[in-house]
């Protein structure tokens, strides 16, 4: 395949079976159209599993703090709901903060290696947090775990997304972070095995357990991750390229070669991305045309942060009281089957929104419309 400027990748996508070539369509998209060349394949599944049990470490952290409040409240330490209510806020304030670095980090350093620090501190915070001697140090501890989840998720959108064809990212994403569920059920048959509502110490075991996979996808991490492609490139174009080379002899067992008009094009691309200011100022997102989708975006996350880590950060103690005025019983007890049933039920929502953001009619603006609408009735 011949263009009148000679763009073809000469020599491109060939094996000793199979021989294919195609041209750049446009090259101020052609990371993207690599990407798209590229597909889904074996690389994607080892990076979306690394991934996929990161969120399933916060999704499992998420019910242990929650299961966590329960056990502080009547069994350790006797603590009121205010104090709940800080170590919550410590918690969320954590997660804050580590979310403003996570972005300056990222644009540093790549995505790799700060995604495979923060897993390994994930974990270590978890164990700190169960070797806690008393409640201050209980409280530190929880509030540097939120730090580190706020550098994580925005970190390990990154990852998947930039990796991923254009056509595929939505159930992508969607897919990986269903795994945040399957953490929340992974936790509450942990405390339910454990009895940590009864116990005096199966709570500590319980934060280290939960904080396990983190280590898991670390060490998964540490062999199948590769750099993001699209960081790799800004560094060393030829570096990138070897990363995009790895991606498709991964997906499909051989060889891809850059022809010049491409590299050539690549380099181009690459000494314009260096040109642009390192960032733009926050203010740049409540100007012109920005203004209106900036204040949009920042309500629908408030929104959802208040009202989905709100009712799953006190959901043991709300049904144990609800336990408790039903049974006129004097003790509030954690009933695991609504601990399980609530998870379970976040599920057909991950299948509904593969389908709705796919869906013409829908796709992501009405899809979220829905969402929330379906949300208030409930």
């Amino acid at each position: 395949m011949t263009s009148k400027n000679t763009s073809t990748l000469d020599g491109s996508f060939a094996s000793a079976k199979s021989t294919e070539r195609f041209e750049i369509e446009n090259p101020k998209n052609m990371i993207e159209e690599i990407l798209d060349r590229i597909g889904i394949g074996r690389y994607h599944y080892f990076t979306y599993a690394v991934v996929g049990i990161a969120y399933l470490t916060d999704g499992a952290e998420v019910l242990t703090i929650a299961l966590l409040n329960y056990v502080v409240v009547h069994s350790v330490w006797h603590r009121s709901l205010d104090d709940v209510g800080l170590m919550g806020s410590l918690i969320f304030a954590g997660f804050f903060i580590g979310s403003l670095l996570s972005g300056p980090i990222s644009d540093k350093y790549g995505r790799k290696y700060p995604f495979l620090s923060y897993l390994l501190l994930m974990f270590g915070t978890g164990v700190a947090s169960a070797l806690a001697p008393n409640w201050e140090v209980l409280l530190w501890t929880r509030a540097l775990f939120g730090i580190v989840i706020g550098l994580l998720s925005p970190t390990a959108t990154s990852v998947v997304t930039e990796v991923t064809p254009r056509q595929r990212r939505g159930i992508a994403f969607i897919i990986v972070s269903s795994l945040f569920t399957f953490g929340e059920l992974f936790s509450t048959f942990l405390g339910q095995i454990m009895h940590v509502e009864t116990s005096e110490s199966a709570w500590r075991a319980l934060l280290i357990w939960s904080s396990v996979p983190a280590l898991v996808a670390f060490v998964l991490g540490w062999i199948f991750l590769k750099e993001s492609p699209r960081h790799k490139i800004l560094q060393n174009a030829d570096e990138g390229i070897q990363v995009f080379k790895h991606m498709y002899r991964t997906n499909h067992g051989y060889e891809f070669q850059i022809g010049e008009y491409e590299r050539e094009k690549l380099n181009e691309w690459v000494e314009n991305q260096k040109k642009l200011p390192k960032a733009s100022p926050i203010s740049e997102l409540v100007k012109g045309k920005l203004l209106r989708t900036s204040i949009l975006v920042w309500i629908s996350w408030w929104v959802l942060s208040f009202v989905y880590y709100g009712i799953t950060y006190s959901l043991p103690l709300i049904i144990g009281k609800l336990n408790n005025t039903s049974n006129n019983a004097n003790n509030d007890e954690i009933s695991y089957q609504d601990l399980y049933v609530a998870a379970i039920a976040e599920i057909p929502s991950y299948v509904l929104a593969v389908f709705a953001i796919e869906w013409k009619n829908l796709g992501r603006k009405y899809s979220v419309i829905l969402s929330f609408a379906c949300c208030a009735l409930g």
